[in-house]
């Protein structure tokens, strides 16, 4: 049996695990998550959500279809976001691409609550990377996408 050789965020430490990037990289996204979770609950928004809101803004006219995939999630729980997000008046459906689809358009109103959730996010972000300088946090950037990539590429997907 190991033993853990110090224990570190509630985990074992100094054993094989600590060698595993992937291991790394899923302990510290559970961290940021729950980060993430916490700050947006007073918002009572999800990282989720942020997400598809930020993927509308950024692709106006996007179908639901997309989004689910985008969030990998199945039609109906893409429809069940998009209805609560058209509900709380952050996205509207338009005509899309053809007479079967709507596309999904941010509102002035989902445009100043996607600025405000990403302040928050920020702060959360800032608490995470407390231990990192700026130079250190922009190297880690260029290596979590670079890792990304790689693994989009062996999964046969593309990471944007």
């Amino acid at each position: 049996m190991l033993e853990a050789k110090q224990a570190v965020g509630g985990r074992a430490s100094g054993g094989e695990l600590d060698q595993l990037v992937g291991y790394q990289i899923h302990f510290t996204d559970l961290f940021a998550l729950q980060g993430a979770r916490a700050a947006l609950a007073e918002r009572q928004t999800t990282p989720a959500t942020v997400t598809a809101l930020l993927y509308i803004r950024d692709c106006a006219g996007c179908d639901q279809a997309t989004v689910g995939r985008l969030l990998s999630i199945n039609r109906s729980s893409v429809m069940k976001l998009v209805d609560r997000l058209e509900l709380r008046g952050f996205v509207e459906r338009c005509a899309g691409r053809d007479r079967r689809s709507n596309g999904l358009y941010l509102t002035d109103k989902g445009r100043r609550f996607l600025l405000e959730v990403l302040e928050l996010l920020k702060k959360t972000d800032a608490v995470l990377c407390q231990n990192l300088n700026a130079r250190e946090r922009a190297e880690l950037l260029r290596l979590l996408k670079k890792i990304g990539m790689g693994a989009a590429a062996g999964a046969g997907m593309t990471a944007e």
